[in-house]
Order: C-alpha cells, then sequence, then structure tokens
C-alpha cells in the first residue's frame, strides 16, 4: 500500500496516558509496516489548557517508547490563519456562516431540547451583533453519513442528529472538529487510526471534508481500553500515564509488546519482537472489544525483556541515579545473570542487587530468612554434614577456609553490617552490650547505629552515672538494667532487686522522661519478682534470665519461668527472656504464652538464619556485642 501516511496528534493538556501511548504505537507500526511516514502534531488551539510541561512529557514519552517521528513536530496553534482561511472559503461557497446567537442563549436552548428529550439543531436568530460572531458549518437535512471504518465496517447515522458545527470561534481560533480536517488535508494523512470516542467527531469530519472536496483519509477507530474490572479507565486502576510505567522500571520493548496486545493478536503469540510486530502488524487483527489491563501480563513481558538483557546493558540503566566503584559494578555484573532471572521491574532489580554492595535484605527475602531456610532440614535431606555446609557457606564469604564465624568478624570490623544482619536475622530489637567489662563497641558506633537501623534499638547497660549519660543522649528505644557490682548480683546472675529497689524508681523515672522505656534483667525467682511491687515507678519490661535453664534444661526450671512470666505479666509488665537461648530452648520458651521476647546472642545469629528461629517466637532480641 503506496504513500501511507499516519499521525499522533494529542492535545498537551496532561501527560500522555497509556491509551495515547497505544494509539501513537499503532499509527507507528502502520506506517513501518507499509513504509510510511509517521507524523507527530500538537493540537495546542486550547490556549488555557494547554501547557509546555504537558508538550514535553508527551516528546519524552514517544522518546522513552522508542516511537520515532519523521519530520518535524507541527503545532496546530501555528497554523490558526490557515484555519482560518478554509473557514472563509467554506462560508464563501455558502456551507458555513456567522452566528451571532450569544453563547449563554445557545445553552440555554441546548439544555431545554435535552430535557424535552430532542434533538437541538440551531438556527440563527440574531443577524448582527456588537459580539463577535462565531463560524458555523452548516450541516445537510435528513443524509445519511456513511463511516466505512476499518474495524467497525460501516457505521451510518443521519444528519438530522447533528447541529450546525462552531468551525471559528469568536476568537479567531479554530474548534477540534475542523483544526482536524485541514491540518490532515494539508500533511496529506492517508490513514487516521484513534480511539473508538473519536467515532462522533469523524461524522462531522466527514460533512467537512466533502463540503471541501478533500480526499477522504480511511479511518480506523480502536476500542478503548478498561481497567481490570471492566469499567473505563481512570486513575483509581493505577497508573495510566507513560511516565508512571517507566517510573515502575517497566522497558520500553516490555512496554511496546505489552500495548501491541491491548486490542491487537497474531494467533497465540505473547511476546513479540519490534521486527515481528512491524512485520505482523494490520487493522484487521485489532479487535472491537475493549481492551482490559492485565498488570500480571505485563510483570511477566518486563520479566522476560529483563531476563534477556545484556548484563551490560541492565547495569547503564540500573546506574543513570547511582555511581560505584569498579569493584561493586564488577560485582554487580557477575550477580546480574541470576538476579535478572528473579526481577518483574528495574526497580526491583536495584533493590535484589544491594546484595552485592550493602548488607540490606528485601523485606519479602527476611521473611524467607525468619521463617523458611532451615540448614539441618536441608543437611538431612541431602545426607550432607553441618560443618560442609557452614564452611561452603563461609569460604565465599571471608574468601578463607578456616575463619572465625561471620558474625564474630563482623561485630569487630563493622558493628552497623552486624546489626544489619542481625535485622535480617529477624530482629525485632537489636540488644548492644555497654557495660565496660563486656564492651567491642564505641560510644560514637551506638550513635551511628541509631540513626542508619530500621528496628528498635535497645541498650543494655549498668545502673552507672556514665552509662545513664550515654542512654539520654543515644535515647534509644529502652535500656535493660544489668547487674555490674557484686551487691547488685544474685547467685544465679539476675539483678538483685533486694539491695537495688530504692535506687531503681529513681533510674525508671527518669528514662521515662526521655521516653525511653527501661527493662530489668531478673532470674526467674518469686522471692525477687516480689520486690517489684514495692518500686514506685514500674519498668516497662522485665527480662526473665534464663541461664539456668538454658545451661541444664528440666520440666522443672522451666516452670519456674511460666510461673515467673505468668506472676510479670499480672502486675501489668510486658516479658521477655533472654541468655543462652539456642533453636532447641526457643522451641520450650515459645509455649509459654506470658513471654513475647526472645533475647539471643551474635553467636547465635548464625542459627537464627540457619533455623528459622523467629519462627518458634513471637519477637525477637538479637545481641551483637558480647
Amino acid at each position: 500500500m503506496p504513500g501511507i501516511v499516519t499521525r499522533f496528534a494529542p492535545s498537551p493538556t496532561g501527560f500522555l496516558h497509556i491509551g495515547g501511548a497505544r494509539t501513537a504505537l499503532f499509527n507507528w507500526l502502520y506506517a513501518q509496516r507499509h513504509g510510511g511516514q509517521f507524523l507527530l502534531r500538537i493540537e495546542d488551539t486550547d490556549r488555557k489548557r494547554s501547557t509546555q510541561e504537558a508538550i514535553d512529557a508527551i516528546i519524552d514519552g514517544l522518546k522513552w517508547l522508542g516511537i520515532s517521528y519523521d519530520g518535524e513536530i507541527v503545532y496546530q496553534s501555528k497554523r490558526i490563519d490557515r484555519h482560518i482561511e478554509v473557514a472563509n472559503l467554506l462560508v464563501e461557497k455558502g456551507r458555513a456562516y456567522h452566528c451571532y446567537c450569544p453563547e449563554n442563549e445557545v445553552a440555554e436552548k441546548k439544555i431545554r431540547a435535552r430535557e424535552e428529550g430532542k434533538i437541538y439543531k440551531h438556527k440563527c436568530t440574531h443577524s448582527t451583533s456588537n459580539a463577535e460572531p462565531v463560524v458555523r458549518f452548516k450541516v445537510p437535512d435528513s443524509e445519511d453519513i456513511v463511516v466505512d471504518d476499518k474495524i467497525y465496517g460501516q457505521v451510518t447515522i443521519s444528519s438530522d442528529q447533528l447541529d450546525d458545527i462552531v468551525i471559528l470561534r469568536s476568537d479567531n481560533t479554530p474548534t477540534y472538529i475542523f483544526a482536524v480536517v485541514v491540518d490532515d488535508h494539508d500533511a496529506g494523512i492517508t490513514d487516521i487510526i484513534r480511539g473508538s470516542d473519536h467515532l462522533t467527531n469523524t461524522f462531522k469530519q466527514l460533512l467537512i471534508y466533502q463540503a471541501l472536496d478533500f480526499d477522504v483519509p480511511r479511518f480506523a477507530h480502536v476500542p478503548l481500553i478498561h481497567g481490570e474490572d471492566g469499567n473505563k479507565l481512570s486513575k483509581r486502576h493505577g497508573a495510566t500515564s507513560v511516565c508512571d510505567y517507566e517510573k515502575m522500571g517497566i522497558l520500553p520493548q516490555a512496554m511496546r509488546n505489552y500495548l501491541l496486545r491491548l486490542g491487537w493478536s497474531h494467533g497465540n503469540d505473547e511476546i513479540i519482537s519490534d521486527e515481528q510486530a512491524i512485520e505482523w502488524f494490520n487493522l484487521e487483527s485489532i479487535g472491537r472489544s475493549p481492551a482490559r489491563l492485565d498488570f500480571k501480563k505485563l510483570e511477566h513481558l518486563n520479566n522476560h525483556y529483563i531476563s534477556n538483557m545484556s548484563n551490560e546493558d541492565i547495569l547503564t540503566l540500573m546506574l543513570r541515579e547511582n555511581t560505584l566503584t569498579d569493584k561493586k559494578k564488577g560485582y554487580l555484573l557477575q550477580g546480574l545473570t541470576e538476579l535478572k532471572k528473579r526481577a518483574n521491574y528495574l526497580t526491583e532489580l536495584l533493590d535484589l542487587a544491594k546484595f552485592y554492595i550493602q548488607v540490606d535484605l528485601s523485606e519479602e527475602a527476611q521473611q524467607i530468612v525468619k521463617s523458611n531456610l532451615n540448614i539441618k532440614e536441608f543437611s538431612k535431606l541431602h545426607n550432607i554434614k553441618m560443618s560442609d555446609i557452614y564452611h561452603s557457606l563461609r569460604a565465599p564469604i571471608t574468601g578463607i577456609m578456616d575463619a572465625p564465624g561471620i558474625i564474630d568478624i563482623m561485630v569487630i570490623l563493622d558493628p552497623l553490617k552486624a546489626a544489619k544482619i542481625a535485622i535480617n536475622a529477624g530482629a525485632d530489637f537489636l540488644t548492644v552490650h555497654l557495660r565496660e567489662d563486656r564492651r567491642h563497641i564505641r560510644d560514637e558506633d551506638v550513635f551511628n547505629l541509631k540513626q542508619n537501623i530500621s528496628t528498635e534499638l535497645n541498650l543494655e547497660i549498668a545502673a552507672t552515672e556514665e552509662m545513664l549519660k550515654i542512654a539520654k543522649e543515644v535515647k534509644p528505644y529502652s535500656i535493660c538494667i544489668v547487674p555490674e557490682k557484686r551487691e547488685e548480683l544474685t547467685t544465679e546472675g539476675g539483678l538483685n532487686i533486694v539491695n537495688m529497689h530504692s535506687k531503681l524508681s529513681g533510674i525508671i523515672e527518669e528514662m521515662h522522661s526521655f521516653d525511653i522505656k527501661v527493662s530489668l534483667f531478673i532470674d526467674p525467682n518469686i522471692n525477687q519478682l516480689k520486690y517489684l511491687e514495692k518500686l514506685e515507678r514500674k519498668p516497662d519490661i522485665i527480662e526473665i534470665h534464663t541461664g539456668d535453664y538454658c545451661d541444664n534444661p528440666s520440666e522443672e526450671k522451666l516452670k519456674l519461668i511460666t510461673n515467673s512470666a505468668e506472676y510479670i505479666n499480672n502486675l501489668g509488665i510486658e516479658c521477655h527472656a533472654g541468655h543462652g537461648i539456642n533453636y532447641k530452648h526457643a522451641k520450650e520458651i515459645k509455649k509459654i504464652p506470658h513471654i513475647s521476647a526472645l533475647n539471643i546472642g551474635h553467636s547465635l545469629i548464625s542459627e537464627a538464619i540457619f533455623h528459622g528461629l523467629h519462627s518458634v517466637t513471637k519477637k525477637m532480641k538479637m545481641t551483637i556485642s558480647k
């Protein structure tokens, strides 16, 4: 089909929406298929609503989609003299006239006709007026207007259904109905492919074509796009602007493929390359029913195109707003081979790839770590020794076979990374020791942790002025007061409430004034716990010392912990448990309904990860210094 010329003619009153993008794509493909031209015209004669921002968004949207136009952009507003010239020609031919009827009068007549269930037919009743006239096109009486549409076939209406058409406003600007006819004729447009909502305009425009003796182009009206619920597309259906999809991380080639399949088909083919689209596209394969958005299908297509893109090209896209060292770029280039298979969006891929440049895990990955990953079960299933698995994991991370525990290294070299690993393992609270006899973390590290972790920070401190001062400066979620001096200790290692109850009330009151919760580390001893009732200010949390039970478990000791937890809850105080807890202990302590969280040491973080420790408790604290 020689000499094909199509066009995309958006109004710059908003951003390029998905329906407009599909219209542009169909026109571009049709021109490409037939070796023709695809033109871009900006219909900006609506001066009040047209904006430069919208014009830029349309041009940028087409550029992102990879839809190129031929020649220069035509701006309708720069062709007004031509529109006036043709309008005057119609007046000279007797096919149009100057109408002086006041606009408000015409509007009232239309409302009355609508209320009476009639079609309004304008008759000019004012021959002259002080007001500037509009120019109206005369619609002939009792004629059939037939549009030979390439999608809907022949569609006919009677001219009696149409009112005389305003083609020039009183300010001499053309109306859309009229300007489009003049512009399409002058540009040599042979085929007009646009949304079915323009079909009513086409009947009017066909009369203007005929009155001017212009060649009538071929028309194809494409059914509209509906939301997933079958209703007309609107903002409530999610992203409707092309720039929204770009921000979501959709690839332009995936978007082209997706738009192509919204209303057009080629057998059962879903993945269609640009070359295939150009070869196969035709108007006959466009359906007559509205297309429905299907975001799952878009995700599938985007995953396909991401998976088949080179690592180098993906890295270029990922680094448009990020800078990395050459070393980290190397990590990503290698890692992308597997990572890109898992990503539905580029933004998602960027999050997945953070593993290679920082410790953070996605929320979904954290959930898997918390609930599903169980190395013991894996070792049993595949008959592999646990020690072999640990060595296999440790070697690629540390670079050597015989290395200390990964978390132990992290605590010494980088407390923040150790903290992030603890959080990734499922920690709801992060505990940091600040007692002088057990500190590996500097004060500045504590402040850094407070600013950079996403979970609640708990400081384990002795009841000294220095430690309390640090707590007030850091402002953690809570502090846990633990014994340090001999007189503060019980024989089992917990806090001696009997000797300290007078001092504790003052500390609790002071911390509460800084909005810091207070926890006390106490043995499961009813005689000690009874002294809680003597405190003028109650602590927020009691952490039961479980060391004796964990060292030598027994039903009797477990019952003592259970009774203590119940007693604490009856005082209106939250109860946690900690010290020496491993996976087996957690399974038993979980059965105690009054304990809401467990505290495990940094040496057990790996166990928490590998055994899904979080799955056997409601909340989990982790300590990253020892």
